[in-house]
């Protein structure tokens, strides 16, 4: 049995020089500590998870009802409710975000800070993006449910999970919204 990289040697040079180039890349960032793909984070899933009395999820008011986001299609639920849980937790933290951070403090030194923001402003949601996407879900909503978006309420409500006489129930509580638009 031969090699894998004797046979890509001996058909194209030029892939092996890449795949090469790609192997040893991938390796010296992993020596070095540099983050090039998440599956070199060792620590990505070893925080304990515990059970809570609640949990913290966002919402979505249209026309002053709240959208039944488990009534809709997978997929269309997920366009709505994963940029949103994005859009809010930016907002609380003044769209200061993990990514900007890291690329901050692994670049730091490295690149000028103006390069440095430029890039970040290149690759992740910043202040000038927040009122842009109210009314890009207003659209969405609009085209996937059927609904004429007349105001759009996006925030996060606490849900209480309970299990009396082995009936487990959710309640809903402490709406705090989190950016409103009036179209």
């Amino acid at each position: 049995m031969k090699l894998f990289l004797v046979e890509v040697w001996k058909s194209s040079k030029r892939t092996f020089v890449l795949f090469s180039s790609i192997v040893l890349l991938t390796w010296y960032c992993t020596i070095v500590q540099f983050e090039i793909t998440p599956f070199f984070l060792w620590a990505h899933y070893s925080e304990k998870q515990s059970p809570q009395e609640s949990y913290e999820r966002i919402y979505v008011k249209v026309n002053g009802e709240l959208l039944n986001l488990p009534s809709l299609a997978r997929s269309t639920r997920e366009m709505i409710q994963i940029p949103t849980e994005e859009f809010c937790t930016l907002k609380e933290t003044n769209f200061e975000n993990i990514t900007s951070q890291m690329i901050r403090r692994k670049w730091k030194g490295r690149f000028s800070d103006e390069f440095v923001e430029g890039f970040i402003s290149q690759v992740t949601s910043t202040k000038n993006d927040e009122k842009k996407f109210l009314p890009w879900l207003s659209r969405y909503i609009e085209r996937t449910c059927s609904i004429k978006v007349k105001t759009i309420e996006v925030g996060t409500a606490e849900l209480s999970i309970s299990n009396e006489n082995q009936a487990w129930s959710v309640k809903r509580d402490h709406h705090k919204p989190i950016a409103s638009l009036e179209l």
